[in-house]
């Protein structure tokens, strides 16, 4: 049994309405591939991310909305508090690390300690300007770490 949905796609680019009309899909093609893209916080290495400070900043916004929700509560209190530990899966190197996720509330910011440095920094030899990318994988509860562009 064919269903009539509405619209047919003729290419990646375009496509037609019931009524006949040739609309320009392009707009849609960047909404889909944007929701496809699992790299929720991404960041652009910078000198404080590398330095002495053993840290990784990350955007509170990014964190608030595309990985609290998804942890347990408990999970959450601990950030809060002192930090929770938090396994890290290296897609690039299948390895496992870990570090502590932590709220930071004199700055309202989110931070990756306890391992930064010598478990990503180091050990993928990370520069100034090196994309990374960074989501929370509910299925294997973890974080799943990329270098996602090489300065």
């Amino acid at each position: 049994m064919q269903r009539n949905i509405g619209f047919r796609i003729e290419s990646i680019g375009s496509k037609y309405c019931r009524d006949g009309r040739k609309e320009n899909l392009m707009h849609d093609f960047s909404t889909i591939q944007m929701l496809s893209d699992p790299w929720k916080i991404k960041k652009k290495l910078t000198g404080s991310d590398l330095g002495n400070l053993c840290r990784l900043l990350v955007a509170s916004l990014s964190v608030r909305n595309h990985i609290l929700p998804l942890l347990r509560r408990e999970t959450l209190e601990q950030i809060e508090k002192d930090g929770a530990a938090v396994p890290i899966w290296d897609c690039d190197t299948n390895t496992e690390q870990h570090m502590v996720l932590k709220h930071w509330r004199s700055s309202k910011s989110y931070v990756f300690i306890k391992g930064w440095m010598i478990q990503f920094v180091k050990r993928r030899n990370l520069v100034e300007g090196d994309l990374i990318g960074i989501y929370w994988d509910p299925s294997n509860s973890r974080f799943n770490f990329s270098v996602l562009e090489r300065a």
